[in-house]
């Protein structure tokens, strides 16, 4: 029973966390979204100035994974504000695929399906940088859920990613895409 109240109290703060990301984007924070946006350097000092917008949102007795996990959001959210992206990453790279129409797309997206954790935000900040420059939108809350199931047994996120890529394939080569 104690369980399950946790995992509810995990949920909302994952909710709460991209809400307060978007709230900044609203009401243009310019100068709280380039401190979370210097986060993508990887540079220590820069994680340490966004503490005030990002570490309430750490649940007591995290993982370092978890904690990685909500930096790196906050800092790709900061780089590609979209408040209204649908579905996984497999489905933002099966769009920028479909508006570059280049074959590197789906070795990029390989890459970061096999990357383990310690490697995957990597690979991640290249496929967010190409949905920006194709100006895909990204499903924040979606991404931040299964960034945080990425080491799950089974690889059930990268499974669905790789469905929602691949899947419906003949429909695409039927509408000429």
């Amino acid at each position: 029973m104690k369980v399950e109240v946790i995992k509810m109290e995990q949920g909302a703060r994952k909710e709460a966390f991209v809400e307060y990301l978007e709230r900044l984007y609203r009401e243009d924070n310019r100068r709280a979204l380039a401190i979370l946006r210097r986060g993508l350097s990887g540079d220590q000092k820069a994680k340490l100035d966004m503490y005030p917008f990002v570490i309430r949102f750490l649940r007591q007795g995290a993982t370092k994974w978890e904690e990685d996990v909500l930096f790196a959001i906050a800092s790709l959210f900061a780089f590609h504000p979209s408040t209204d992206g649908i579905g996984d990453m497999g489905t933002v790279m099966k769009q920028v695929r479909q508006r570059t129409n280049s074959d590197s797309i789906e070795g990029r997206f390989m890459a970061m399906l096999r990357a383990p954790s310690e490697n995957v935000l990597d690979h991640l900040k290249q496929c967010v940088s190409l949905a920006r420059s194709k100006e895909v939108p990204i499903d924040w809350n979606q991404l931040y859920k299964d960034l945080l199931w990425w080491n799950s047994d089974g690889m059930r996120v990268q499974r669905r990613w790789a469905s929602s890529f691949w899947g419906d394939r003949n429909e695409d080569q039927n509408s000429g895409g």
